[in-house]
């Protein structure tokens, strides 16, 4: 009796699943137009703005596709896995111009510095090592900064050099 369920069962949703279709194997027509697809990407990435500003070494390079310098791997319970960290020596912003020195590299970004704060950052990231993360996208630059303890910083520039 069971077994005659099961089998009438299976044999139903088998009618079901091949009933709806027309017996070809094509993929249906699922096209959107432009105005309906809003999950495209067409934009192409960022590049550092063509002037560099003046205060910006000549031998400072442009970022131009995301970067990571240093990894933090957390989970739960267990100490985190790290991976090239670097020392935030100083960072300070003077004439819209943020300069993030850490123990590997200088990194500037344009920046307005009424959206930084040397004190707040001396006084929770100076010194600490660091994961930082120095991304492009189509829509922004961001500068991405976790330390050790877990402090954490998000900064989103008009333009990102490294030296």
């Amino acid at each position: 009796m069971i077994r005659s369920l099961f089998f009438a069962s299976t044999l139903c949703a088998l009618m079901i699943t091949t009933g709806c279709s027309d017996g070809s194997d094509a993929v249906p027509n699922t096209a959107t137009t432009g105005a309906e697809s809003t999950n495209e990407v067409t934009a192409a990435p960022l590049v550092s703005p063509e002037e560099r500003p003046a205060d910006i070494p000549a031998a400072a390079t442009p970022i131009v596709q995301t970067s990571t310098l240093g990894e933090i791997t957390r989970q739960a319970s267990e100490t985190p896995e790290l991976h090239a960290l670097r020392v935030l020596e100083s960072a300070n912003c003077k004439n819209d111009l943020l300069v993030i020195r850490t123990s590997i590299e200088t990194i500037y970004a344009v920046l307005t510095c009424d959206k930084f704060s040397d004190e707040q950052f001396a006084q929770l990231f100076a010194g600490q090592s660091a994961a930082l993360v120095l991304e492009v996208s189509s829509q922004r630059y961001r500068i991405l900064i976790e330390t050790i303890d877990g402090a954490q910083a998000e900064l989103t520039p008009d333009g990102l050099w490294v030296e």
